[in-house]
């Protein structure tokens, strides 16, 4: 297969490409992206050109309620994170993430994604969290990380999966993504939590922002106190590690 410039978005494409009506060259990913109900097939030869930049642009405007399941189930469909799931299933599994939801609580991103054990689930963050929702038969499970809690995010790409991994102070999670949508997800996630980490602290005082700078500088001094018991060989390296972590809370 050789390569090709898609009509659409104009890039240069390799692999499959289709024919749209008037005999244009259109990729996979905009032909997808014209789709406007859950079942993700269209058959491209019967629409011109044209007629897929208004279905997409229509697409692209479309808005929805972030705060119910059939808006999240449908955003994740719009932006490609539906995982070839059903409407039915996607209903069910984000209606668990909206029955979680606390006051105050906005749905900004919500895709769908798998666990560590190959299970699909329904996945949103919010203003304040991360959530996370699996529906079986007579149960469900659902977990969530506050976003300030969260230390780190770090993403590895496979050759068919991303595997992106969100570590708290007391918990970790997870998540295999396809590598077209993990480093979407992954700039979400980032993106939300530094923000949130600069907000909480602008919104310090100069005296809170002096305090919370002694806080940290009696927290290494400490430490370095416990570094020369340990150099000295007075504490064991097992103890010195033991009351570091014991100081940065880790």
């Amino acid at each position: 297969m050789g390569q090709f410039e898609c009509c659409i978005c104009g890039e240069t494409k390799k692999g499959k490409k289709f024919k749209t009506k008037d005999g244009k060259n259109i990729c996979r990913e905009c032909a997808l992206s014209a789709v406007s109900g859950t079942n993700k097939t269209i058959v491209v030869w019967r629409h011109t050109s044209e007629e897929f930049k208004t279905m997409i642009n229509k697409n692209q405007n479309r808005t929805y309620d972030l705060n119910t399941a059939k808006g999240m189930y449908d955003y994740a469909v719009k932006n490609g994170m539906a995982n070839e799931t059903t409407e039915n299933w996607g209903i069910k599994h984000f209606g668990q993430i909206y029955l979680s939801l606390i006051n105050d609580e906005i749905v900004e991103f919500p895709f769908i994604c798998m666990a560590e054990d190959n299970a699909t689930m329904a996945c949103a963050v919010t203003n304040k969290r991360i959530i996370f929702a699996k529906k079986k038969m007579m149960s469900a499970i659902t977990k969530a990380i506050n976003l300030d809690k969260i230390n780190d995010v770090s993403m590895n790409v496979g050759q068919i999966f991303a595997t992106i991994k969100i570590r708290s102070n007391n918990d970790s999670f997870v998540l295999q993504i396809s590598k077209l949508n993990a480093q979407t997800i992954y700039r979400v996630l980032n993106e939300k939590i530094h923000k949130d980490s600069e907000v909480v602290d602008n919104a310090l005082s100069s005296p809170e922002r002096e305090n919370k700078d002694i806080v940290e500088k009696d927290k290494f001094e400490e430490i370095r106190e416990f570094k020369k018991l340990f150099d000295e060989g007075i504490i064991s390296e097992e103890e010195f590690t033991k009351k570091k972590k014991e100081i940065l809370k880790l």
